[in-house]
């Protein structure tokens, strides 16, 4: 991609987000490892990437290391001023989980803050729909005792493990609402799988305040936003306009990119059921 377009697309981003200073937070960082299959027709090719689930009092955020570093990198550009230095270090902070989820036990639903072409939008899941069935099963994962617990949703069976060695009640994603933490949660074909690697004390900038335009939307709309977003949609959002050339080689790759992501962590959207 032209590097003045994505000089642009950056400083685009950049002014999505607060230029004001923030305060760290002391929190419970717990790591966990995502395994997943995005193409199901080629089962062997196996990715990992790296998600931390802060706990702070009764509330919690989880997002993904890359995400993190890129809103970490963002933020400071916003504070210093300096956009260069910034953009390459971007290129390396891949993620294809562009979104921070809040939880409050004391609210009925998550808050989801999510990037989405070059915006941020926010969205409400409620916790009620995260029905789960408590097993008698039990075992032992790594120092932790863990008891199991399923749940039916979003086009696949899921299989959690939770903890009642740590009194926290949270866990990775929106899977929420277990009695304790949870340690590990896959579907039943292992083809999403999270699992908990360890967890420390962190500083860090915990707040969803971090973020200065989020547009509200309904969970309904966030798939139709993220078609528009893809290949030349991406541009057209930003009001910049591609060429035709430009705009099919956009569209070719947005083809072939999705014929190898069919396998989607929701298959059909938790929102939905």
């Amino acid at each position: 991609m032209n590097r003045k377009i994505t000089f642009f697309i950056f400083l685009v981003i950049i002014n999505q987000y607060f230029t004001q200073s923030i305060k760290e937070e002391s929190v419970n960082r717990f790591t966990y490892e995502l395994t997943y299959k995005i193409d199901s027709t080629n089962l062997r090719d196996i990715r990992k990437e790296l998600f931390f689930l802060d706990v702070l009092g009764k509330e919690s955020r989880f997002a993904s290391q890359n995400k993190l570093m890129k809103d970490s990198v963002i933020y400071s550009v916003g504070v210093s001023n300096d956009a260069t230095a910034a953009l390459s270090m971007m290129g390396r902070m891949k993620t294809k989980f562009n979104y921070n989820i809040y939880t409050n036990l004391e609210r009925p639903e998550q808050m989801i803050v999510e990037t989405i072409g070059m915006k941020n939008y926010k969205y409400q899941f409620p916790l009620s729909k995260m029905n789960w069935k408590i097993e008698d099963e039990v075992k032992k994962i790594g120092i932790y005792n863990c008891q199991k617990a399923t749940l039916e949703i979003g086009g696949r069976k899921w299989i959690a493990w939770f903890t009642p060695d740590v009194p926290l009640n949270f866990g990775p994603y929106k899977f929420q609402g277990l009695p304790r933490l949870i340690v590990s949660v896959s579907d039943a074909k292992s083809h999403y799988s999270f699992m908990l690697q360890g967890n420390k004390k962190e500083k860090v900038l915990f707040s969803p305040l971090t973020i200065q335009r989020v547009t509200e939307i309904k969970p309904g709309d966030v798939e139709k936003l993220r078609q528009n977003a893809d290949g030349a949609g991406i541009f057209n959002m930003s009001g910049f306009q591609l060429s035709p050339e430009m705009q099919r080689e956009a569209e070719k790759r947005l083809k072939e990119r999705k014929k190898k992501e069919n396998n989607l962590l929701e298959l059909k959207p938790f929102e939905v059921f």
